[in-house]
């Protein structure tokens, strides 16, 4: 939840979600669903849903950003979050060896047999 005390031409909020050594992952901004970048006055509550087996298994850390891109940074509060994603049997679960990368998706496949 956030204020804002005079209204803003340009203003976006988001996040970025890094692994433990510090490699971002992803960023997502409230304006990439088409939200208005006019931020008029008042209290705010935006809401972001990580879909769930997208990240890999390991510790990760968020933080917090809002600002008029190309402008000017609003607030930035790094790594305010940390948090561990444990291997309770999501995709690629019972591969030996563990799956690799920052990501773990579980993409729907199409398989057909050609004849």
């Amino acid at each position: 939840q956030y204020q804002v005390l005079e209204e803003l031409r340009v203003c976006r909020v988001g996040f970025s979600v890094a692994n433990s050594l510090g490699v971002t992952i992803f960023q997502s901004y409230d304006i990439d669903d088409d939200v208005p970048v006019r931020k008029t006055t008042g209290t705010y509550t935006c809401r972001a849903e990580i879909p769930s087996f997208l990240l890999n298994t390991g510790r990760h850390v968020l933080s917090v950003n809002a600002g008029a891109p190309g402008f000017k940074n609003l607030a930035s509060v790094p790594r305010v979050l940390a948090f561990e994603i444990e291997d309770t049997g999501c995709v690629g679960s019972d591969v030996v060896p563990v799956r690799g990368g920052l990501i773990r998706p579980q993409l729907r496949w199409d398989v057909t047999l050609a004849t």
